[in-house]
This record gives C-alpha cells, structure tokens and sequence, in this order.
C-alpha cells in the first residue's frame, strides 16, 4: 500500500460505505502528504495514483484526492454499484 511504503505514515483509516446505488471507499493517512507543486505530476506519472485514476475511470466511478504537507493524504472513490464488474 503507498501509504505505507511513502508517506511515514502512523495511522490510516478506511472508510467504506455501501448504499443503494454507490459504493464509497475513502482512504485517509496522518503522513507526510504531497506537496501541491507535485501532486498534478504524481496524477499524471506511472504509478499508484494514476493506476487508481485509471481504474476508477474503467467503472465510471468519480475519485478524489486531496493532500496537504505534513497533514496526510485521503483518497476517496465513489462508485456507481450497476457499472461495478461481477
């Protein structure tokens, strides 16, 4: 997982929500965070956070990433259950 194997972080947290029509997974670290001026290029680089962006595309789910210096990172994805592979 990248937030172990990056961030330094001490504690993550999942969230996982399953509603009627979404799925919502959220994932949140209390590590290091990405620095803004790097995370477009971490998005758009071979790598976890574009295997993530891509594979959310696959099933039209909407993802969001959020990040702050020293203040961890959280990923959520929030997909639709009829476009989710069997």
């Amino acid at each position: 997982m990248n937030s172990l194997r990056h961030s330094a972080a001490t504690k993550i947290e999942i969230e996982i929500e399953y509603l009627r029509k979404k799925l919502r997974v959220l994932v949140r670290d209390n590590g290091a965070g990405i620095d803004p001026p790097v995370l477009p290029h971490a998005q758009n680089s071979h790598g976890g956070l574009t295997g993530m962006q891509e594979r959310a595309v696959s099933i039209a789910a909407k993802i969001r990433i959020w990040s702050k210096p020293g203040k961890g990172t959280e990923v959520e994805v929030s997909a639709p259950l009829n476009k989710l592979p069997d």
